[in-house]
């Protein structure tokens, strides 16, 4: 999901949080990354506290809500999945490359390969 993939809901809000806190969108993928990261970790936190309840959530708690996530849609900009047996996060992905300053999609989404050890 590039910047500027506005129709996507959640990259329109994480514009507008940008715009509205900052006053700028610093096109960064970790910036992206780090507000999906953060809407898992909500999610899975969610899930926790209505599982074992607000003063028993603990990390096994939260291991268990984030292997019971499938297909959890971060607004649009990407589904997560995790599984006891699946760690990839994403089951698919595009590349991005820098184009003139802004980041551009130039790949079809494709498939996350599991890798094993």
């Amino acid at each position: 999901t590039g910047f500027d993939e506005t129709e996507i809901p959640g990259v329109k809000t994480l514009v507008d949080t940008e715009m509205k806190y900052h006053g700028q969108v610093e096109e960064r993928p970790e910036g992206m990354a780090g507000w999906v990261y953060a809407a898992i970790v909500c999610e899975a936190a969610r899930k926790a506290v209505e599982e074992v309840g607000y003063e028993n959530v603990d990390g096994a708690a939260m291991k268990r809500a984030l292997e019971s996530m499938q297909d959890f849609d971060v607004d649009g900009m990407v589904k997560f999945t995790f599984g006891p047996e699946d760690r990839r996060g994403d089951t698919s992905c595009a590349v991005y490359q820098i184009q003139g300053g802004k980041i551009v999609r130039v790949t079809d989404y494709r498939e996350v390969h599991i890798l094993l050890p």
